[in-house]
């Protein structure tokens, strides 16, 4: 079969990686050289097989590959290596092939991670990222950097479901960010694009998925758009208390309790 194939194009030598369990019981890693030479008697080609123990090396390889890939913080995908996901997708699908690409940024997390330090905020991006794990289970999930994510989700069934998870996942992240100690008031705005709808690239769905986002920030936070739906704000902004409305002012603006001075709120001016 195979390897009579690559005998007759002049391979000789073959070299095969593969998990058994047959040796020892359990699985672990071999490596399996197969030398191929033709007998000088009959002229039948004929296999000389070597298999060596390669568990502890190849364990070692694959986790340098997968560090290589994941964010150290949260285990989610790095830029890197969610971008290939999305790559391989599109060389692969068809145009009538519906997917999603989301970007998911984090309201207010700036200043909260300024004022209470970073391991407060670590614990926060840790919570998020779990979030995402649960309502997105079969999706690529990774973390662009900061307090921004990224979800790629293949197989979506229709845009009503993808509607579905957004706004699920702005209304999980608010209770959950809510019940964190912290005067301001955290949350997430996400944007949507669809392949192929918005897009059949990586480059492209980023784009438009990113303006989605942006415009869900710009109309009050805490809120979910798909790209280019822009007239539905009613349905989808939560407008989280007034401090959306302030971030959008030029100057600087200091909130303080008049009692014990303490700050309450800057804006991100």
């Amino acid at each position: 079969g195979v390897l009579l194939d690559k005998y007759a194009q002049g391979v000789q030598e073959v070299d095969v990686e593969f998990v058994s369990s047959e040796i020892t019981g359990s699985d672990r890693w071999y490596a399996e050289k197969i030398r191929l030479m033709q007998n000088p008697a009959d002229g039948h080609i004929m296999a000389l097989l070597y298999v060596r123990d390669i568990h502890e090396q190849k364990l070692r390889e694959l986790a340098i590959e997968r560090a290589a890939q994941r964010d150290s913080l949260t285990g989610l995908y790095n830029r890197g290596a969610i971008q290939d996901v999305v790559e391989a997708y599109t060389k692969k699908a068809k145009r009538r092939d519906m997917a999603a690409l989301l970007i998911i940024d984090l309201d207010n997390f700036k200043m909260a991670n300024d004022t209470y330090g970073h391991s407060y905020g670590d614990r926060v991006l840790c919570q998020v990222a779990r979030t995402l794990e649960e309502i997105f289970p079969k999706a690529a999930i990774g973390r662009l950097g900061g307090d921004e994510y990224i979800v790629f989700m293949e197989h979506l069934s229709s845009k009503d479901v993808l509607n579905s998870l957004m706004e699920r996942l702005c209304d999980e992240l608010y209770v959950l960010l809510g019940d964190v100690k912290c005067v301001y008031r955290l949350s997430a705005s996400v944007g949507a694009a669809i392949y192929a709808v918005h897009g059949s690239s990586y480059a492209e769905l980023y784009e438009h998925a990113d303006e989605a986002q942006y415009q869900a920030k710009r109309t009050g936070k805490n809120s979910c758009f798909i790209y280019g739906e822009y007239n539905k704000t009613a349905s989808t902004a939560k407008f989280v208390g007034p401090e959306w409305l302030l971030d959008e002012i030029s100057e600087a603006i200091y909130v303080c309790d008049a009692l014990t001075n303490e700050v309450l709120y800057v804006n991100r001016a």
